[in-house]
């Protein structure tokens, strides 16, 4: 496996204005919850990770993710396992992970949450320095290529991102 060096002008230009103090970027790569067992988000992690340390030694590349807590899993047998699992998760993804990313904020210069389905930790961080990336982008068809929308397809996402106001809009911002 081989990575291409690439470099964006904006992302560069702000890391190397805002730290060329001390000559070193922290990258915070922000993870799934290993609980969860996503091997391929986990992979992406990993190889972020390690693709940053190997070709990019002006930057420190760091993988944080809390451990999960077990509120409902706890409670002892279940005939619905899954059930209190999954709400093990919310309460995870939408509270405890939220708040303990707030305590990693002064940490690092640069934040990139690797799974779109945790994009709800952008709020928790600062927006000049926080990037999401998108695995799945089927879900953004109608955006990319209007004219292969097929009827009853994902065109209200166009309306989302288009409507004034609304946290779609504001997606240039992360």
């Amino acid at each position: 496996m081989s990575f291409t060096e690439t470099s964006s002008p904006v992302s560069d230009f702000n890391l190397r204005r805002r730290y060329t103090a001390h000559g070193v970027a922290r990258v915070a790569i922000v993870c799934d919850l290993a609980e969860e067992n996503w091997a391929s988000m986990d992979l992406v992690g990993l190889m972020l990770e390690q693709g940053l340390r190997e070709y990019r030694h002006d930057i420190e590349a760091f993988r944080l993710c809390p451990v999960m807590q077990r509120r409902f899993t706890t409670i002892g047998h279940s005939d619905r396992p899954k059930f209190l699992f999954n709400a093990d998760r919310i309460l995870n993804r939408f509270w405890h992970y939220p708040q303990w990313l707030k305590t990693q904020r002064d940490g690092f210069d640069l934040f990139h949450i690797v799974d779109h389905s945790y994009s709800q930790l952008v709020h928790y961080l600062p927006a000049e320095r926080t990037v999401v990336t998108c695995h799945d982008l089927d879900s953004f068809r109608s955006l990319l290529e209007p004219s292969q929308e097929k009827e009853g397809g994902t065109g209200h996402l166009r309306h989302y991102c288009d409507t004034e106001g609304h946290p779609g809009s504001q997606t240039h911002r992360t």
